[in-house]
């Protein structure tokens, strides 16, 4: 209500799980074919520019569309979102470092939530499993403790992922870090980090276990300090 109010419309981008035939859905469509065409129909509704925000893999999504194009866009924030996957201390990278993904992507059409979630979850089981516990015992309301369920909930109902797309992020954006060593190519053009023209803001959180923080805040090296604002949330 507090948004309405300030008379600012919200629009949010459902990715549907991909169907069969859809697995060879790359980054290009997602990216150039599905946001492109999200931002498009918002900016003709609303005639104005965008603010744009995404989470994690989204958000990383949402900075290599702003850096492709950013006609459309008055700004983008990026909530909990790895930039430089070599950072010290980045146990997804390190766990398939040296994997043969090439190998695997022959193997698979379209990835399995649950295999995704088994991976992400690897890194730190007992942590996790404390957290939860930890969270769960300090929930004074029901309400509180509901809202805990329900995001865990969330957080184990990873969809699938369309397995081109997927192994093109494992291979070239974790693997090769190839955002930050300018490599990353998106419908034809190479992506560079410096030639961002619109405000970021970086909101990540000071104990993530899945992504260490060095992983966003790495975004404030390449990116002019007007442009520039990061939020280190205590979570």
């Amino acid at each position: 209500n507090h948004h309405l109010n300030l008379c600012l419309s919200i629009y949010l981008i459902e990715w549907c799980p991909p169907t069969h035939s859809e697995h060879s859905k790359s980054l290009d469509d997602y990216i150039m074919g599905d946001i492109h065409c999200a931002v498009e129909n918002v900016y003709v509704r609303e005639e104005k520019k965008l603010l744009l925000m995404g989470i994690c893999q989204g958000g990383y999504f949402n900075l290599c569309y702003a850096l492709r194009t950013s006609e459309r866009l008055c700004g983008i924030i990026l909530l909990i979102t790895p930039i430089d996957f070599h950072v010290p201390g980045n146990r997804i990278y390190q766990m398939i470092k040296y994997m043969n993904l090439n190998d695997i992507e022959k193997r698979m059409m379209n990835v399995p939530g649950w295999c995704i979630n088994q991976t992400i979850f690897s890194v730190s089981p007992f942590l996790f499993s404390l957290k939860k516990i930890k969270l769960l015992k300090e929930a004074g309301l029901t309400s509180e403790s509901e809202l805990i369920k329900r995001v865990e909930a969330w957080a184990w109902d990873c969809p699938l992922q369309a397995g081109k797309a997927f192994f093109q992020f494992t291979k070239n954006c974790i693997q090769e870090n190839a955002l930050v060593n300018q490599c990353l190519v998106i419908d034809g053009k190479l992506l560079k980090l410096q030639s961002l023209q619109i405000p970021v803001l970086n909101i990540y959180a000071a104990h993530d276990p899945i992504w260490p923080m060095a992983c966003a805040a790495a975004l404030s090296h390449p990116i002019h300090p007007s442009l520039y604002q990061e939020i280190k949330h205590p979570s």
